[in-house]
């Protein structure tokens, strides 16, 4: 009987052991994983991707917001994001984007520059403009820039002004909407709530605490935005006129304006933006890709 108790005893401690190798071998191999993948993280290179020896252009699709600063990633969030089928944020880093065009600029293997920015989102005009500082410098190496676009935000077409050459799908459009800004206002919702705020303010233009003590915007915050968002809207026009020859008053039109131009085209964005002069010409992405 002893004999059997001891035979059991093996077979549950030869099991005990199993399990605990198999434990400790995970807890390692999760371990070194880790250790790799904090050593590619510090090791990687900064330096602009290498360019195929044969002549080529370097096409610039940006997906995600453009930023000035990545936001860090813990190594373990990375790790088990890509465990888990998790993306993480795309973003991109201005400094980036500009040392790569530059880059670009002086490699005799590229031939050209294609702006293909369907998925950028809108951003800031200073960043806009850092930008299409560097894409001047490439053209000033007589290299040709294309921009290619189903439809052009406000943001897109910016950097898109600054091409040889702006394409636009027949069935697309140039969405330029100007620049605005509100805050909300919650007085009345504090009042129903019964909060109390206490406010110190002293100044005409110290708007910040208006939401508190506000259901709308005061004469003096909405004269004080208008004059710096006008200010941001003009650079805008100025800027794009410049690039695409045109007149500033093409990009601010009346609404009767626009409605009477619009008509004229049978209601066809695409065919107006080409006749006010946003675009060279109406092409299919295989048209694009052909020439």
């Amino acid at each position: 009987m002893k004999k059997v108790f001891r035979f059991i005893g093996m077979i549950f401690k030869g099991i005990w052991k199993l399990i605990n190798f198999t434990r400790l071998a995970i807890v390692n191999l999760f371990f070194f994983a880790v250790i790799a993948m904090v050593y590619f993280a510090f090791t990687q290179s900064d330096a602009p991707p290498a360019v195929e020896k044969k002549a080529t252009a370097l096409v610039m699709n940006l997906s995600g917001p453009i930023v000035e600063q990545s936001t860090y990633v813990n190594p373990m969030d990375s790790f088990t994001g890509s465990l888990f089928g998790q993306e993480l944020p795309k973003e991109n880093v201005v400094f980036d984007i500009v040392d790569t065009i530059r880059h670009a600029s002086q490699d005799d293997k590229v031939t050209g520059l294609v702006l293909s920015l369907r998925e950028m989102p809108e951003t800031s005009l200073t960043k806009l403009r850092y930008i299409a500082k560097a894409i001047n410098e490439f053209k000033a190496t007589g290299k040709p820039v294309y921009a290619y676009g189903a439809f052009y935000n406000q943001s897109q077409y910016y950097l898109a002004s600054y091409a040889d050459k702006v394409y636009l799908a027949p069935d697309g459009a140039v969405l330029i909407r100007g620049y605005s800004a509100y805050s909300m206002y919650f007085k009345t919702l504090l009042e129903k709530l019964d909060v109390t705020t206490h406010v110190f303010r002293v100044g005409t233009y110290k708007s910040a605490v208006e939401p508190f003590l506000r259901d709308d915007m005061s004469a003096d915050a909405k004269a004080n935005a208008t004059r710096w968002v006008t200010q941001l809207w003009d650079a805008y026009v100025d800027d794009v006129a410049a690039n695409r020859e045109i007149e500033p008053s093409v990009l601010t039109p009346s609404m009767d304006d626009f409605l009477a131009s619009l008509k004229n085209v049978d209601g066809d964005l695409a065919a107006l933006s080409k006749e006010l002069g946003l675009v060279d010409e109406l092409v299919t992405k295989p048209q694009v890709n052909e020439a």
